[in-house]
Parts: structure tokens; sequence; C-alpha cells
């Protein structure tokens, strides 16, 4: 095997690993900034594909998350966000033969409501736990506040599309 010499004066750019990986990982981190401004700019000159839509949003949300982290941590906060929104819908289907209508839990057997509050607690607890890093991050807290805050909004949004639709309805 050929040795490899470690000190300054023999550092030659093909042996230098941790420099390569380091500035790949910092190029990594600063695309979504990239990607932002670009799309902002062709917004700003008023071409037609390049303007923001209401399909852009949840995109220009996801990249807005990632500025600043390397691509593992970005991957872990995708994953995680995404862990949450199911999490979400499985707490609510849960959720329905404990606390339900009162003619849906009545008809619910005792084993499904057992099932039912073991599954809500399982999933409560994946929920939890998503929010804390499993990578090597900058900030765990500012990890942990990303997936709130997106998991939040992106409720919030929700919410209000449903809202808007339901007085829609109503007035039809």
């Amino acid at each position: 095997s050929r040795e490899v010499h470690t000190f300054p004066q023999a550092l030659h750019p093909e042996q230098d690993r941790a420099t390569r990986r380091a500035k790949a990982i910092d190029e990594h981190a600063r695309r979504p900034v990239e990607l932002l401004r670009e799309h902002a700019e062709g917004f700003r000159e008023g071409e037609e594909e390049g303007g923001w839509t209401e399909a852009d949003r949840p995109l220009i949300f996801a990249l807005a998350s990632l500025i600043g982290v390397g691509p593992q941590e970005a991957f872990q906060l995708a994953d995680n966000a995404a862990g949450v929104f199911y999490g979400i819908a499985y707490l609510v289907m849960f959720a329905i033969p404990i606390v339900g209508l009162h003619q849906v839990r009545a008809g619910a057997p005792l084993w499904l409501r057992i099932s039912a509050i073991s599954g809500f607690l399982v999933t409560l607890v994946y929920i939890v736990f998503s929010t804390f890093p499993i990578v090597d991050v900058v900030n765990p807290y500012w990890f942990a506040a990303k997936i709130i805050g997106v998991t939040l909004i992106t409720n919030l949004i929700g919410v209000a599309l449903f809202a808007g639709g339901s007085r829609r309805a109503a007035i039809s």
C-alpha cells in the first residue's frame, strides 16, 4: 500500500479527503439558497415559467428549511417531517375508536379500543422522537424547531384551505 503523509508540506488535493469532503458539504448546504434565488429572479422578471404558483409553495418551504444544512441533515429533516405528517394522520385514525362519535365508540369491541390506545401512544412517541436528530447536526434545537415549524405551518395552511373550501361549499 502507498504511504500517505499528512504533514502540511506533503498535502496534495488528492490526498486531502477531509478538505474535499468539507467543500462538498458546504456546496450542498448552499444549493437550496441558489435554487430559491433562481426561482425568485424568474418571478421578479415576470417570466411565465419562473413565477411562483400555489404548487411551488411546498417546495419553497422545503427548500427554506434546508438552508445551511449538510446532505445528511437535509435528508433527516425531510424524512422526519414526512414521518410526522403520517404520524398525525395515524393519531386521528387511532383516536376514532377512543374518542370518536358515540355511535362509533359504542360499536367498537374492547380489543379494538386497547389496540387503538396502544397505536395512539406508540405513534405519539414516534412523533416526539422524530423531532430529535439521529445524525450529527450543528444545532439539535434548531433541527427540532425546523421540524416543528414546518409541521405547524403546513398544517395551518391545510386548515385554512379546508375552512376556505367549507365556506365556499356552504355559499354554493
